[in-house]
């Protein structure tokens, strides 16, 4: 569409507005030679229907009987070339009202509506409840009620919401796919207006890549789904009992079919069977049917019968011998019973000397583990594989103390206001409010900057330094003496805050491990220490490499002494860290810590470079065991 001929002998799409006693229609795109539409850019609407990218329409009436087109619409229209005398001559080109063929016509097309969290998805479904709080269902009435879900750089859809059961549907059938998005084709085929996107191609052929499909049943739907598969089932004797263990059982072996939605459905199944509940007609249904499943298990039913009634006979056979000997006992043979009663004594005792040995060698290897570090941890790992077979997947969801960026970047104050590095620094921490040993740590040249990862007195050595860079979010970290598993510190946090940081470049993270040496940090905490050391690149679980805008803390309990609580630490497992002070130099905060008043400026996580893998040459400040 560039010559003039081109453009009046196309259907043109727009956007109508009001203006005054007119109307003015903002071209969204056209309906090429093939039938299809064609999203024309913003930039190239404005040099083809020049100056503004919008067609002039005078006069134009709107909602009449011969003209049912409501103002702010989607409207297929022609046009020709605006004449010199016409009453708005700003246009290029005016809507063409003398063409019957070429009539102005209404037209819908299917809104896109953003998702605005990634719950169930990652499982492959969506709820009825997730829908609707994405959705406006006055604007979905207005238009065709067709919409796709929009979710980063992928479309879910085609929906339907019907207005009459305020429900919403798959256009077809009970599941949805999942597109993944290109940015030249949705350039193409989807448009932007009012703070709203739309599609504008064909519903048959989707232009977009598919990658999968999405579950949409509700919980009834899902049920009578299930219970359809079982009806259909060979392997009979996985519903002999319609027990919860017993569906789970059927779920992971029927997973073996190569349905992808099938896959999903049983998976959801899974979490619903406490609530799915079979009726009397249901039940008797899967055993009246002639299929070869319920002739298997009737008969398996039946051998279960006999089987059930022999052990049964065969129980009461033996308790009736039994009692039958006890009272002959009871009554003739009163010193056997006083011989088996020195007897049980005897192996009382011998179990009694036993649990004793038992206790001693505990203590023993008790003392052994206080004593040697190395020791320790071996027992820790052999306890680990006995009696902590696996770790909860349940994510503790943490909230990170933030200090806002206010004022100017430190590049800046340093070009036009003559701030350094340690003056800006010392201004926003407010130094005058703190100890001298404190004051000392807030420079560029400080341990406390040096390393990426640092031991500190307590938590409070954190607080200052987010303080002192603003532009900070600061995550704390409670260890637990149970956490033995690299996902117990997933799981309680650190994963939130490694993502975090990297959804976030231009902001400083700070995690701090509170009370550190409360577990074994060599086991669980691991694969983050061979990080830091320089050992490994990629974190397990992120699956990315360590951040640049990360800061890690540490604090630790007292490990020797009357007072001990936490477990040593060896200085060889943490040859990479910093150690600032000492673990007695405490600081408190005043109440009046968080108000940040009289702010110059901040640090971006670019000026505060710290020597990555930087080997600590200090000497033992206290936080390790000699």
């Amino acid at each position: 569409m560039a010559t003039n001929e081109e453009i009046v002998n196309s259907r043109i799409i727009g956007y109508i507005e009001p203006l005054g006693n007119n109307a003015r229609v903002t071209v969204i795109g056209y309906k090429n030679p093939d039938g299809e539409y064609v999203v024309l850019e913003a930039s190239k609407a404005k040099r083809v229907f020049f100056p503004d990218g919008k067609v002039f329409a005078g006069k134009f009436q709107f909602e009449r009987e011969d003209n049912p087109i409501k103002p702010y619409s989607f409207i297929e229209f022609s046009v020709i070339t605006s004449p010199k005398s016409a009453d708005f001559d700003g246009d290029e080109y005016i809507l063409n009202y003398h063409d019957n063929s070429k009539k102005c016509i209404q037209k819908s097309f299917i809104q896109i509506e953003s998702l605005k969290y990634q719950t169930s998805l990652e499982s492959g479904f969506l709820t009825q409840d997730e829908i609707f709080t994405c959705i406006n269902k006055n604007e979905l009435n207005d238009i065709s009620g067709y919409f796709f879900f929009k979710y980063g750089n992928y479309l879910y859809g085609l929906f339907k919401y019907e207005a009459n059961t305020e429900t919403v549907r798959p256009a077809t059938g009970k599941e949805s796919k999942a597109y993944e998005i290109d940015d030249e084709t949705y350039k193409s085929k989807c448009f932007k207006i009012n703070q709203k996107e739309y599609y504008l191609g064909s519903t048959k052929e989707i232009p977009f890549k598919q990658i999968g499909l999405i579950d949409c049943m509700d919980d009834k739907q899902l049920g009578d789904w299930f219970k359809g598969v079982l009806k259909s089932m060979i392997d009979s004797e996985a519903i002999l009992s319609i027990s919860k263990e017993t569906l789970q059982n059927f779920s992971t072996h029927y997973k073996e079919t190569n349905d992808e939605i099938d896959e999903i459905r049983l998976e959801r199944i899974k979490g619903k069977i406490d609530s799915l509940k079979f009726t009397y007609n249901e039940i008797k249904e899967l055993l009246i049917s002639d299929s070869p499943l319920t002739k298997t298990l009737k008969e398996t039913v039946l051998e279960m019968k006999s089987e059930y009634r022999a052990e049964w006979a065969k129980d009461l056979e033996n308790d009736k011998k039994t009692i039958e000997k006890e009272l002959e006992k009871l009554v003739t043979n009163k010193k056997k019973l006083n011989d088996e009663y020195t007897s049980l004594e005897s192996k009382f005792k011998a179990k009694e000397e036993a649990l004793s040995k038992s206790i001693s060698e505990y203590e023993e290897k008790n003392n052994i583990l206080k004593n040697n570090h190395d020791s320790m941890i071996e027992e820790m790992k052999i306890m680990l594989s006995i009696n902590h077979s696996g770790t909860s997947n349940e994510i503790i969801p943490i909230e990170p103390i933030s200090f806002v960026a206010e004022g100017k970047c430190y590049t800046e104050l340093d070009e036009n206001e003559g701030y350094s590095y340690s003056s800006l620094l010392q201004k926003n921490v407010e130094l005058e409010k703190i100890p001298d040993s404190v004051k000392e740590q807030f420079n560029q040249e400080s341990e406390l900057f040096k390393y990426q990862a640092c031991f500190i007195p307590n938590i409070a050595w954190a607080y200052l330094y987010a303080k002192a860079i603003r532009n900070s979010k600061l995550y704390v970290i409670h260890v637990e003496h149970d956490w033995l598993h690299f996902n117990d510190f997933i799981n309680n946090g650190l994963k939130q805050a490694l993502k975090d940081c990297y959804e976030e470049e231009t902001i400083n993270h700070i995690i701090v491990f509170d009370s550190i040496n409360l577990t074994q940090p060599e086991c669980g905490l691991k694969p983050l220490l061979d990080n830091i050391a320089g050992y490994s690149f990629i974190i397990p679980n992120i699956n990315k490499s360590l951040p640049n805008n990360l800061k890690i803390f540490a604090t630790i309990l007292p490990f020797d002494g009357q007072n001990k609580i936490g477990l040593p630490l060896s200085k060889k497992s943490f040859n990479k860290w910093g150690q600032i002070s000492n673990p007695t130099d405490l600081v408190c905060l005043n109440k009046n810590f968080m108000n940040c008043e009289n702010t110059k400026g901040y640090f971006e996580p670019k000026d505060l470079t710290t020597e990555t893998n930087a080997l600590d040459n200090q000497d033992n400040h206290g936080y390790f065991a000699e």
